[in-house]
């Protein structure tokens, strides 16, 4: 799998070119095409998930371009973005292709394309969810919806939705116990929301763990809602530290780390947050050696819960690809995470690689 979701990006104007790639490329992989017949000849044996296309790009413009697209079976389900002129918005709106795109005006503003290739890279990657089997897109559709909704609630100051976020978990409890997992973590994976991505991976981890060592029902409710909330406080950490597309200098990551402390001021805001999601939330960063986070706890002042946390995310995290690195490959992560028998419980990390690459088999 390529690092970053893919993206084509085509026009003539090499300034406008070179713009877009600076905006998007620290998100999205952006191939840019210059000449449409090559374009269309990449778009039919490559898969991309949005489509960029300068309104100027010769020799015959953008929506004649859009029109060609259409016999491209695919592109019809994924966004379509057209860059325009302002004097031109009254012709492009009057225009009929016979394609759906949406557009933004000249000169880009880096904020307004950011948020439009997202939201609708987004959109389409949750459209492609409707094919799942019926428990895998539940999954996915419920739990990414009340995400949304939380993070939402979170911002305006409110009491997040802890029976709600509960509920969006029953079809993962459900596929965990009918072992219909697999495909979960694939179909996630190019959605471009990372703090839900990540979440959900540790969610289906966790759930996976934890059915192998013998819970059930209300037990992997917990643990499957505990590790969609373990990082609801990343949502009130700055954008600019926590899409940085880079590693963190040691400052930065100070303020990173206070994600766990957004999350209990998030906690204390809602009266119905269990033990279990609680003991997740706020203690998957400490260590067994008391190097750990924010408390520093160590040896039997962790719990089972915590001690799973801690695995579940560091795999995650090894495994997750980010802005500044690809996804690494499960056998490495799993190395390194041997190789860290002073933090983490290794009875459990020893199960947990027991079932993980069975669990887990469809490639990512």
């Amino acid at each position: 799998m390529a690092n970053l979701t893919p993206i084509a990006a085509i026009g003539t104007n090499a300034e406008l070119n070179a713009q877009v790639q600076s905006i998007l490329a620290t998100y999205f992989e952006v191939k840019i095409f210059t000449d449409t017949d090559h374009a269309i000849d990449a778009l039919q044996h490559d898969p991309y998930y949005a489509l960029i296309v300068d309104n100027n790009v010769k020799p015959t413009g953008g929506l004649p371009f859009l029109g060609r697209t259409k016999k491209i079976s695919y592109i019809d389900n994924i966004p379509k973005i057209l860059l325009i002129e302002s004097h031109s918005e009254k012709l492009v709106q009057e225009s009929d292709f016979g394609v759906d795109f949406e557009y933004l005006l000249n000169p880009v503003n880096r904020q307004q394309l950011l948020e439009k290739v997202s939201t609708s890279v987004n959109a389409g990657v949750e459209k492609s969810w409707e094919k799942l089997p019926t428990v895998q897109r539940k999954v996915l559709t419920e739990t990414v919806g009340i995400f949304r909704d939380t993070f939402k609630v979170m911002h305006d100051g409110g009491a997040i939705p802890v029976h709600d976020i509960e509920k969006s978990c029953s079809p993962l409890v459900e596929a965990v116990e009918s072992d219909q997992v697999v495909g979960l973590l694939s179909a996630v994976q190019q959605h471009d929301d990372y703090t839900y991505v990540h979440s959900l991976r540790v969610a289906i981890y966790l759930s996976l763990l934890d059915h192998a060592v013998g819970m059930k029902g209300d037990e992997l409710l917990t643990l499957s809602s505990g590790g969609l909330m373990h990082d609801l406080g990343k949502g009130l950490v700055p954008q600019e530290i926590l899409n940085k597309p880079a590693r963190l200098e040691a400052e930065e990551f100070e303020i990173m780390k206070t994600h766990v402390d957004h999350t209990k001021e998030i906690f204390g805001k809602a009266n119905d947050i269990t033990i279990g999601v609680e003991i997740i939330a706020l203690q998957h960063h400490e260590k067994l050696d008391g190097s750990g986070y924010p408390l520093g706890l160590k040896g039997s002042e962790l719990n089972t819960l915590a001690r799973m946390g801690s695995i579940v995310d560091i795999y995650s995290a090894l495994t997750d690809r980010r802005v500044y690195k690809p996804a690494m490959e499960p056998d490495k992560a799993l190395g390194i995470m041997s190789e860290m028998a002073d933090g983490l419980d290794m009875a459990l990390l020893s199960t947990f690689k027991e079932f993980l690459m069975d669990a887990t088999s469809t490639p990512e």
